[in-house]
């Protein structure tokens, strides 16, 4: 069989497989959702940590859980998904100088409201950041009025509006709307601790919320990959961002409260939106290791800094490899649990 073959065959086996599940193409009409959505079940969560475990600090972890809430349907409009996100990580970071090392906290619950083809109509997220310095909690909302989303960024209480235009992409239809999902393509530097000639770091994510780097989330694009028939494709991916770092500050606030200049520059479309690219690397499942199991998956490559994405024939996301941190060449994954594992 020819290697064009090869990639057709396995491209309609997965489909296949989707659709047994209750997904569909993202073309043409909407799928008919009742109690499932993309293949989630109402109720249904999913489980994600940071790993693996020989790779990680002391006291360093994270995990992301996504769960379908519902879904909602109304006479004559295609239904919407209603999508709840948690995250939680721990990390050192060093305190005063390097000998001294405490500890940082991110917690975060998110909900978004995604339509038939993937599109996010609103995003609402609430987080709390706890380092050395201090506390702050931050929220950011964006809502999609038909063109644009109309977004707020708060922090402490404190909070801006701005309009947040969407740039063009070939799939991109603002009527739908579809060509835009909720994904934040997760690096090792973003949420690894990192170890500096200054000492310890928490991660920098450069003001992006890493709750969106769920890898549920990228399920949610695996049936429009298969829309073009080729098994790879190119997707415009929206990635909220809170304003200000993860070092709680006074110096945060106080531009914040003079200028709200911090609102202005992490709502600009450069940090909001970014181009990924993936495509099938494998014509046959293969299988990889998810902690104490295996599991059957094809492996996807991707652009950076993402390494690999591995996804089992329901199109479910079971691991990311995310490209080895710069300072020490760490291999970090996020992976599926089990729900033996919980």
């Amino acid at each position: 069989m020819s290697p064009a073959r090869r990639r057709f065959a396995l491209l309609l086996a997965l489909f296949s497989a989707f659709a047994a599940s209750g997904l569909s193409a993202a073309s043409g009409a909407p799928p008919p959702f009742q109690n499932d959505f993309f293949g989630f079940q109402v109720g249904e969560e999913l489980r994600y940590v940071l790993g693996p475990p020989g790779e990680l600090f002391g006291g360093e972890s994270a995990t992301w859980t996504i769960a379908l809430a519902g879904v909602r349907e109304e006479p004559g409009q295609p239904a919407v998904g209603v999508f709840d996100l948690a995250f939680e990580r721990n990390a050192p970071v060093s305190v005063a100088n390097e000998r001294t090392v405490s500890m940082s906290s991110w917690r975060s619950n998110a909900r978004a409201v995604i339509n038939a083809y993937g599109f996010p109509l609103m995003v609402r997220i609430d987080a709390e950041v706890r380092s050395p310095g201090g506390r702050i909690n931050y929220g950011a909302d964006y809502e999609y009025d038909g063109d644009s989303f109309d977004a707020t960024v708060t922090i402490d209480g404190l909070d801006a509006d701005r309009n947040v235009n969407i740039p063009n992409h070939r799939r991109l239809d603002r009527d739908a709307p579809a060509g835009l999902f909720l994904f934040m393509p997760p690096s090792s530097v973003c949420l690894g601790a990192n170890t500096t000639l200054e000492g310890w770091t928490g991660g920098e994510c450069d003001g992006r919320f890493a709750t969106f780097a769920n890898p549920g989330l990228f399920s949610l694009i695996m049936p429009t990959l298969y829309e073009g028939g080729t098994g790879e494709g190119e997707f415009l991916v929206l990635m909220p961002n809170r304003s200000g770092r993860a070092r709680a500050n006074e110096r945060v606030l106080d531009a914040f409260r003079r200028r709200r200049t911090d609102v202005a520059a992490i709502n600009r479309s450069s940090t909001l939106f970014e181009r990924f690219s993936v495509k099938f690397e494998q014509q046959q499942a293969q299988s990889i290791e998810l902690g104490p199991r295996t599991v059957d998956a094809w492996r996807l490559e991707a652009d950076s800094p993402v390494e690999a994405i591995h996804v089992d024939s329901q199109g479910r996301v079971v691991r990311i490899d995310l490209e080895p941190q710069p300072d020490n060449q760490r291999r970090l994954h996020i992976r599926l649990l089990s729900r033996t594992e919980y």
